[in-house]
């Protein structure tokens, strides 16, 4: 089992991935018209990885010792909607 530190290491590398895919769209949008395709999909790809990045959070603070209801709270949900979303994740 991994540490908190690597934990939260591994979850900063992924929202780093995110920023890059931005990054990448925002600069593909101000060229032709074959680059908004590439955006797009460099779009959906951050999309992608922001959903890992909430599980690996929610996993993190779930092993920190945070309710459902907390993680709900965070994630301006309710603690049954948060626990429905993410106990199947293996949280």
């Amino acid at each position: 089992m991994s540490t908190y530190a690597e934990r939260t290491d591994t979850l900063i590398d992924t929202l780093d991935d995110v920023a890059a895919s931005i990054k990448q769209a925002q600069y593909e949008l101000g060229g032709e018209r074959e680059d908004a395709a590439e955006a797009l999909g460099n779009i959906a790809q951050a999309r992608k990885t922001l959903d890992e990045a909430e599980r690996r959070a929610v996993s993190l603070l779930r092993s920190g010792g945070a309710t459902w209801h907390d993680v709900g709270d965070a994630l301006g949900t309710t603690r049954q909607a948060a626990h429905e979303k993410f106990s199947l994740d293996d949280v």
